[in-house]
């Protein structure tokens, strides 16, 4: 069973910019933002060679890119990373 693919998105300059770009493409979800590090991070539906497109449709839209990584992650990762934090969470608060 294949898991989803996370992409994250370094960019130079201009995250509102890469936002609204990655935020209008038909197989990106779930996008988020982080301000300080320029990073935008999104769920993608895609293979590969669509990944590639993707990079080179933001590199042809003005999207200044320095970093571009791709993860897959199946639900047992998913379920794992939200275990973590929420008992990260419990033991802050102890």
């Amino acid at each position: 069973m294949q898991g989803d693919i996370y992409i994250s998105v370094k960019v130079a300059q201009d995250v509102e910019h890469a936002k609204n770009f990655f935020m209008q493409q038909p197989q990106v979800k779930d996008v988020t933002v982080n301000e300080f590090e320029h990073r935008i991070s999104f769920a993608f539906a895609g293979d590969e060679l669509q990944q590639a497109a993707l990079l080179k449709a933001a590199v042809l839209a003005d999207i200044v890119v320095s970093a571009f990584e791709a993860e897959e992650k199946d639900l047992e990762d998913g379920f794992m990373a939200i275990t973590k934090e929420a008992n990260g969470d419990e033991r802050e608060n102890l």
